[in-house]
């Protein structure tokens, strides 16, 4: 504290936040408002740096204006900041990645609204299997694709993928020109956003295989 008594203030503060601490303390003089939190960084005696929040309140002290400042530490909140925007950056790369792989899988790709069944994402196999383009296919639903069963029937089954949490099973689907392809579909649900993640396989010339031997 003693090697502190005496010395300029702005000494103790990183020279790029000058200017910007003077006319903070000349607004403050005006308006006699407390200053609001700022970040800035401190210097210490051996030169290193710490971030710090400041805030300020206007006094009279020995019969002169006066500035009473409350400084607090905040490099764990620094350093918590930086590790979130670190996996930050982490956790988009591999958003990017999972996008990219269900932009190109061969398997059709959808995501649905486990309560509605309408469908919410689509990838290009998907598409091309059912013939639709993806902006008729995010109008639709799985009542206007599924050729097995009835709505209710689907909404049985989705009710039990959302119980059982995923679930492999066949099923057909009928394309925009009328045909009648025999899939095999991989869901897993997503109960945080009560959504179903699902593959679909078109096993059709297999069933056909199956049938005429």
């Amino acid at each position: 504290g003693d090697d502190l008594i005496g010395r300029d203030f702005m000494e103790s503060i990183a020279p790029e936040y000058h200017d910007h601490i003077r006319e903070r303390m000349r607004k403050q003089a005006e308006t006699g408002e407390p200053a609001p939190p700022l970040e800035e960084e401190y210097l210490r005696l051996d030169g290193s740096r710490v971030p710090v929040e400041v805030t300020a309140i206007q006094i009279n002290f020995d019969r002169a204006d006066a500035h009473l400042v409350f400084v607090r530490n905040i490099t764990d909140r620094k350093e918590a900041i930086r590790a979130l925007k670190g996996n930050e950056k982490k956790l988009n790369l591999e958003l990017d990645r999972l996008e990219m792989i269900l932009k190109t899988a061969q398997d059709g790709f959808w995501l649905v609204d486990a309560s509605t069944g309408r469908l919410v994402e689509v990838n290009e196999s998907a598409c091309l299997m059912l013939e639709y383009t993806p902006e008729e296919m995010l109008a639709m639903g799985l009542n206007d694709i599924d050729a097995q069963w009835t709505p209710e029937e689907l909404g049985a089954e989705m009710q039990k993928i959302k119980e059982a949490g995923k679930a492999l099973f066949q099923t057909r689907h009928r394309t925009k020109s009328g045909r009648v392809l025999d899939v095999e579909i991989s869901v897993n649900y997503l109960p945080v956003t009560d959504q179903i993640f699902a593959f679909i396989h078109d096993i059709t010339e297999h069933k056909g295989a199956q049938q005429a031997l």
